[in-house]
């Protein structure tokens, strides 16, 4: 087996992930994957498949770019927007309801 360079930025998922306050599993359980996957993502042992980056993308709010390197910016269009407005601009894009009433209902439980 040859070794290839990971396209995938670990330490860039473990940094977002802990600037979230998320453990491993927490984010594993988000987003139906595993710590031990997470895990591997984060010290650069796998890349994660393309259902799995988009996962990732919607829980974190930041952009596929960003998390494979080949964009400095996190957020990019949007940039300015708190990390609750960014996730649910995402799910309004994804047409996750169920997504939109959690972020909802988070926002309203901050805001209380």
């Amino acid at each position: 087996m040859t070794d290839r360079k990971r396209a995938f930025r670990g330490d860039r998922l473990r940094d977002i992930r802990a600037r979230r306050g998320l453990t491993q599993s927490e984010l594993a359980e988000r987003t139906e994957s595993s710590k031990n996957q997470i895990g591997r993502y984060e010290v650069g042992e796998a890349d994660p498949s393309v259902d799995i980056l988009v996962r990732l993308v919607n829980e974190l709010g930041v952009t596929a770019d960003w998390l494979i390197g080949t964009s400095d910016s996190e957020k990019g269009e949007q940039e300015g927007l708190s990390t609750i407005e960014a996730q649910f601009v995402q799910a309004l894009r994804s047409s996750d309801a169920a997504g939109i009433i959690r972020i909802a209902a988070t926002a309203i439980e901050q805001a209380q």
